[in-house]
């Protein structure tokens, strides 16, 4: 069975979606970036982080929920590892955020943009 060729608008119509999308990531990734640092003035680095990832579960189980899957099927079949990723993930969102609290946002992103040299340097 072959594939056909996408048109030209059907392909102008994915990139417009994806420059939305886009879009929508950037000004999503700027709001997080002040609501933390406004959060900062409140709390420190560690409950931000303990109630961001809280609160970012709660949504996951309404849309698993939502979805009909049952929890069961969501086990990993290497826990340890899964454990260790989010590990990882949690005190690099830590690290985050108490980053956002000690330097100005330009050099914070600056430092994020690096995130692709360092997973090739890595890989």
């Amino acid at each position: 069975m072959q594939s056909r060729a996408a048109s030209p608008q059907d392909a102008r119509q994915r990139i417009a979606l994806a420059v939305l999308w886009m879009g929508g990531a950037l000004i999503s990734f700027t709001l997080v970036a002040i609501a933390g640092r406004a959060a900062a003035r409140g709390a420190d680095a560690l409950q931000i982080a303990v109630w961001r990832t809280i609160i970012g579960f709660s949504i996951l189980l309404v849309i698993v929920k939502a979805q009909g899957i049952q929890l069961s099927a969501l086990g990993s079949k290497q826990p340890t590892l899964q454990l260790v990723r989010n590990i990882i993930h949690f005190t690099a969102q830590f690290s985050w955020l108490y980053a956002l609290t000690r330097m100005t946002l330009a050099e914070l992103t600056a430092l994020e943009f690096t995130a692709p040299l360092w997973v090739a340097l890595l890989a």
